[in-house]
């Protein structure tokens, strides 16, 4: 595979002015973007991701994934130390947590309280309560339980979980419900808006749509945007010099953001409104074509 496989537009928008367009850093989303259809990551990931750190570009995963399940994916590479995790609730730079935003307790409780509404009645869900370090559910299915494992690493059972996240100690950064059955997910996320609309504590929440199984709660001043902006300070790196890559409703902010968006073209139709190019689809390795095409035309 070459750099001429990733879609013509994007390749001849770097080509033409790599000194402007080269990104300073890359934001890649994971499900349904940079991971292939077994989700894997692809092999000649890793070779690309350590030429354009030579060259001046950070690949930085961002995801509605765990910080360590972030972390754990990517440790073999230690050029990649930067991580935009819980889709910008907790974010990462050589090992150490630079930014994250915790709720207050009454909108904690009462998220609770309407997700436990919404998911009465389901045979098959998952609620998770994140930390910055961790992920607490109640007792599930083994099969389920494995499910979401692949997606929050640091993660334990606790039957006490109200108690346990309504301690002070206990930093919530946000919640996630996962749901196999696609006909119980549309019921329970009809449910969970109509009860957010209706209660003044949820005001400073968003529902957001992570993927076709993910529903994410999430703090309302919170998106990968927010976390590739506190990222980009870090690092004094504008949005500007910046490009990412999504493909679904968590990357919106994200691309809306920074100076270059692509999208796979697997992409959700309201994800391609916003983009400035699209690349192959993840079963396709557009991402990796696209690395090729920065490779290619480093300044």
């Amino acid at each position: 595979m070459n750099a001429t496989t990733a879609w013509p537009a994007i390749v001849e928008y770097v080509r033409q002015d790599p000194e402007a367009r080269f990104p300073r850093l890359l934001a890649l989303d994971m499900d349904g973007t940079l991971l292939d259809g077994a989700k894997r990551i692809p092999d000649s990931f890793w070779s690309l991701a350590q030429d354009l750190h030579r060259a001046g570009c950070q690949v930085v995963p961002s995801s509605g994934r765990q910080l360590a399940t972030l972390s754990e994916m990517f440790a073999s590479d230690e050029t990649i130390s930067d991580f935009v995790a819980e889709n910008g609730a907790v974010v990462a730079s050589q090992g150490q947590v630079i930014a994250t935003q915790s709720w207050n307790k009454p909108t904690v409780m009462a998220t609770l309280e309407a997700i436990t509404a919404a998911t009465t009645g389901l045979d098959r869900v998952g609620v998770v309560v994140c930390s910055a370090t961790e992920a607490l559910i109640r007792q599930v299915d083994p099969s389920l339980f494995e499910a979401i494992q692949a997606y929050y690493r640091s993660l334990r059972y606790d039957d006490e979980l109200v108690r346990t996240v309504g301690r002070a100690e206990f930093d919530v950064v946000k919640m996630a419900v996962y749901i196999p059955n696609a006909d119980q997910y549309q019921r329970f996320l009809t449910i969970l808006e109509e009860h957010a609309a209706n209660t003044e504590q949820l005001a400073t929440v968003d529902i957001v749509r992570s993927g076709r199984q993910w529903v994410d709660i999430m703090d309302s001043r919170v998106s990968k945007a927010t976390g590739l902006s506190a990222l980009g300070k870090h690092h004094e790196v504008s949005l500007q010099d910046c490009m990412a890559v999504g493909d679904y409703l968590n990357d919106l902010q994200m691309l809306k953001g920074v100076g270059t968006s692509v999208v796979v073209a697997n992409a959700h139709p309201e994800v391609f409104e916003v983009a400035d190019f699209a690349i192959g689809a993840n079963t396709d390795h557009g991402v990796i074509a696209l690395m090729e095409a920065l490779v290619e035309y480093a300044p």
